[in-house]
């Protein structure tokens, strides 16, 4: 496989084939993908944490004074543990985030970007 070709390792414990792993979606993703899963409006002063808590790589924030949680997309290892949890479906891979909800690609790019300063 050229691994040059994928964005991130086949799994967070790299002992298993795709597969067999038990998460749902897989890094599969081209390296040009700026978002990997995104969090969307029913987040919104909601802040369940769910979500917080099965990610295998704690890529999930809070900013102190946001009413939502963000998910850093150099981080993420894209492995979806983190969407199946999530009590107000808030947790979309980003080609799939409703039309309506596009804005919150955007958003959470914005605040991943201040993480990294």
């Amino acid at each position: 496989m050229n691994t040059s070709f994928w964005s991130k390792p086949a799994c967070s414990l790299m002992r298993h084939s795709y597969a067999q792993c038990e998460y749902r979606f897989h890094p599969t993703v081209l390296e040009e993908q700026q978002m990997p899963f995104v969090i969307t409006e029913p987040c919104v002063n909601v802040k369940d944490k769910a979500c917080v808590g099965v990610c295998p790589v704690d890529c999930i924030y809070e900013f102190d004074g946001e009413p939502m949680l963000y998910i850093h997309p150099d981080e993420c290892i894209e492995c979806g543990a983190c969407q199946p949890v999530c009590p107000v479906s808030a947790i979309y891979m980003d080609a799939e985030v409703p039309g309506d909800q596009a804005k919150y690609i955007d958003l959470n790019a914005e605040k991943s970007r201040a993480l990294k300063g």
